[in-house]
């Protein structure tokens, strides 16, 4: 039964992989080592700019370390100290995974006001609540079990993935407008 599990858990990462690559390949951008580091050198160098970057970063972070404890999980499960070593090196990202959830629920509360302000449609409303739900739960199943996460983000329809990041930018956008 194990060995069933962690063979469904590293198809799902090969899945998440492969929808990755396509959507990539599909938008024109091109995929490289070099555009990789440069990628996580933004990300990184993101922390000092605000908050929001280092919450990325600790997103990015608890999915790459729930990736890698996935794939090597039959070659360490027996150690102890591996798992304190992979609890060391999680716990800042669960601390920043806690700090992106509240603060998630705090764009929540403000976009509840703001759609109450403009009086946005009701489609609207929902979508944007839809979207927060779905970015609080992503960001919950990540910092749940390594492996549980890739269940959430795989099992989401693209259509639906595709109209939140639509969404996403028209809240921001919103608020931006509100903010002045």
């Amino acid at each position: 039964m194990a060995y069933i599990l962690y063979a469904v858990n590293v198809g799902l990462i090969a899945l998440i992989i492969t929808r990755l690559v396509k959507e990539t390949l599909g938008s024109g951008a091109p995929i490289s080592v070099n555009r990789f580091i440069t990628f996580i050198v933004h990300e990184v160098k993101s922390i000092g700019k605000s908050v929001v970057g280092a919450m990325h970063l600790a997103i990015l972070g608890a999915v790459s370390l729930s990736i890698l404890y996935t794939l090597i999980y039959p070659w360490v499960y027996r150690s102890q100290l591996a798992h304190y070593v992979m609890f060391g090196v999680a716990s800042p990202l669960i601390v920043g995974l806690i700090g992106a959830f509240a603060w998630r629920v705090q764009v929540l509360a403000r976009s509840l006001r703001v759609h109450g302000k403009l009086n946005v449609s009701g489609e609207f409303r929902g979508r944007s609540i839809r979207l927060q739900g779905v970015l609080m739960g992503v960001i919950a199943l990540t910092g749940n079990h390594p492996g549980h996460f890739h269940t959430a983000w795989v099992a989401l329809p693209e259509r639906e993935v595709d109209r939140s990041r639509r969404g996403l930018h028209a809240c921001g956008n919103l608020l931006r407008k509100t903010r002045g």
